[in-house]
């Protein structure tokens, strides 16, 4: 059976500005997430662009395209660094729409979402229960509507993040 994804391929065009590199890149995000799920990428996808022009509908495309609920997880960004993490034991591929970095543990919360981004192991507690470590295989796909400077700086070399900055907007987007 054919299907027809250009519809999907457009949308992507569209989010890394019709950059076919930034595009091509992209693809190979989601090439390893579907040929090595058992391997972290050592680096997350930030997608940064107006409200309205299709972030979360490209990250419920991937969700699909990944397997769904059984090994995706919507996270808030509170819900990634804090304390009690036991959705750890069963996803590898995380979603977190809005990410910010608030209150007054930033540096610790970006050092968190390092560690989650390239580290070897993590250490799973949940309540009441002994902790224990997995191997790391996490994939992390967030987006902003804001560029997330303070996690961009804190990373020097930016190895660590995947940035896709969409810079048209909403009504610019329709139009096409």
């Amino acid at each position: 059976k054919n299907i027809d994804l250009s519809v999907i391929f457009r949308h992507l065009d569209i989010q890394c500005n019709f950059d076919k590199a930034v595009s091509t890149n992209f693809l190979d995000v989601l090439a390893h997430g579907l040929q090595k799920p058992y391997e972290n990428l050592r680096y997350a996808t930030l997608l940064v662009g107006d409200r309205g022009i299709g972030k979360t509908q490209l990250w419920e495309i991937i969700e699909k395209l990944y397997g769904g609920r059984k090994y995706c997880i919507w996270l808030k960004t509170r819900d990634v660094v804090g304390r009690f993490r036991g959705w750890m034991r069963d996803k590898s591929n995380l979603f977190i729409n809005e990410i910010e970095i608030t209150g007054y543990d930033k540096g610790g919360q970006i050092h968190i979402l390092k560690e989650l981004i390239d580290g070897t192991n993590h250490t799973i507690e949940t309540k009441g229960v002994d902790s224990y470590q997995i191997k790391n295989h996490f994939r992390l796909f967030a987006s902003s509507n804001e560029l997330q400077q303070l996690l961009i700086e804190q990373d020097k070399k930016n190895r660590r993040w995947f940035v896709v900055e969409c810079v048209m907007l909403r009504d610019e987007i329709t139009k096409k």
